[in-house]
């Protein structure tokens, strides 16, 4: 594995560290896991690539999506059988809705998004 790959891994598992490691804020998180260093090389397909091949990293995602409280935030939701979307909510609505038919792809928009708008302010 290239370190770009253990960041990707790192990324992708980071819903499911944060329920684990319950001591680490998403922003500790995202900085332990070399995102910051490789921001630009973590993309969606690669992102894609390493939830497709983990499952279990999916549903962690959806609910963090489902349990995220903030004013603004990216979220992601079931809109039925092979329907899915990514939209951004904040005071005034939502905006940027996207609809998906292949959920580990929306998971990977959601997480490129999620985990930018966190290391933002990291």
């Amino acid at each position: 594995m290239t370190e770009l790959d253990l960041v990707v891994s790192a990324v992708c598992s980071l819903a499911e560290d944060y329920r684990t490691f319950g001591n680490r804020t998403a922003v500790e998180l995202i900085r332990r896991s070399g995102y910051l260093e490789h921001r630009s090389d973590v993309t969606v397909d690669r992102l894609a690539e390493g939830l497709a091949a983990n499952p279990e990293l999916v549903r962690a995602w959806f609910a963090w999506s489902d349990d995220t409280r903030s004013d603004a935030h990216w979220f992601l939701r079931t809109c039925g059988q092979d329907s899915f979307e990514l939209a951004f909510l904040d005071p005034a609505g939502v905006h940027s809705a996207v609809a998906f038919d292949d959920e580990v792809r929306a998971c990977a928009e959601y997480v490129h998004r999620e985990v930018a708008r966190i290391a933002d302010v990291a």
